[in-house]
């Protein structure tokens, strides 16, 4: 709060739903939309196991009982009005590019890979959205069962999040 109040830049790294959040919160600051501030600038965001193209596991909830749930179900209207790369703006209200991280597991059952990576670059103004996908280890190696599978949680944790962060911070003027 402190560092986008005073017109400095962020780095966020959020995990699963906290993904869909941040990005919905640059697409309300981008889009001057009612009750977002006038500026979040945010220079990358990482997101690890995010449901941007939808979660089949959420439709296990009920429908229309648990909110997030109803959200993240592919092809929800929450999902498909949302910016596909939103970017940040500083507190003059100008553009600010935002860059991408979309980190997925092949082992991950909560949100399938090709949903956390599935967010296009729409928005021209960044070169790219970059994408990692961490694959499945072999079958004679266990495939998912292996301990060294990154699943749902350890997507997260992996420190290919906070590296690609790093090094992009460390890359600007």
């Amino acid at each position: 709060v402190n560092f986008p109040s005073r017109g400095r830049p962020v780095a966020i790294s959020a995990h699963s739903m906290g993904g869909l959040v941040t990005r919905r919160a640059l697409d309300g600051v981008m889009n001057r939309e009612p009750g977002f501030p006038p500026g979040m600038w945010v220079q990358d965001v990482v997101t690890s196991g995010t449901a941007h193209n939808g979660a089949l596991m959420s439709g296990l909830c009920p429908p229309f009982v648990i909110r997030q749930c109803d959200e993240m179900r592919p092809a929800s209207l929450f999902l498909l009005f949302l910016d596909k790369n939103p970017q940040g703006r500083d507190l003059t209200g100008a553009s600010r590019s935002t860059d991408w991280t979309l980190i997925g597991s092949e082992c991950d059952i909560v949100v399938p890979a090709i949903s956390a990576t599935t967010m296009d670059r729409v928005n021209t103004s960044r070169p790219e959205v970059f994408k990692k996908v961490f694959t499945r280890p072999a079958i004679l190696a266990g495939g998912c069962l292996n301990p060294a599978a990154d699943d749902h949680t350890e997507t997260a944790t992996h420190p290919a999040a906070l590296d690609r962060i790093s090094t992009s911070l460390g890359n600007r003027d």
